[in-house]
């Protein structure tokens, strides 16, 4: 049997090159049976390897869609075989801060319901769901400390004199010690 990839010359039946150790049966993608390279139907269902599979190929991630183009003879080889597998974290740094213009901009904009909240945002940089659940009874010592964030992870967040303006304006507004502080 030749190996496709290396094509060294290998004894009958071995299920990986000899030389090279590229595999020489693939699964069938339609009954999952053990099928020699370079059949053109699956001995057990029949299926025609040319033709594609009912199955939505946006799912499958490229060590997927590589192993089926190998298995369908498109493809000598995965590049992916033997390596480890590929993660690309999420970038979601901040990309820049607002301009002192642009924050003024921004707060002269804003009805006075919505101020406070938008410059807690800015103050402190939480996140929307995080600025209107905030309850009186997670800020203490000079902190906002949040527990149930967007990565799961608990975060504490210095208050700053500036944000200790805003809270001072809410309660003296609002008269609020209790519950959250953003009613909406």
């Amino acid at each position: 049997m030749k190996c496709q990839k290396c094509h060294f010359e290998n004894r009958e039946g071995v299920k990986f090159c000899e030389e090279c150790g590229a595999k020489f049966e693939f699964e069938c993608p339609v009954c999952k049976a053990s099928i020699p390279l370079g059949r053109k139907f699956c001995g057990e269902c029949g299926h025609n390897f040319k033709e594609p599979v009912e199955t939505s190929h946006k799912d499958l991630t490229f060590d997927e869609k590589f192993s089926e183009a190998v298995a369908w003879g498109l493809a000598g080889r995965s590049p992916f075989d033997g390596g480890k597998a590929i993660k690309l974290k999420e970038n979601n740094k901040r990309l820049r801060l607002l301009t002192d213009n642009e924050i003024k901009t921004l707060l002269a904009e804003c009805t006075d319901h919505l101020k406070p909240i938008v410059s807690c945002a800015i103050l402190t940089g939480m996140r929307r769901g995080e600025i209107l659940s905030l309850k009186w009874d997670q800020m203490r010592n000079g902190f906002i400390y949040l527990s149930k964030t967007k990565t799961n992870e608990a975060r504490q967040i210095p208050v700053s004199d500036s944000l200790e303006a805003v809270f001072r304006e809410i309660r003296s507004k609002q008269g609020l010690r209790v519950g959250v502080c953003f009613h909406v």
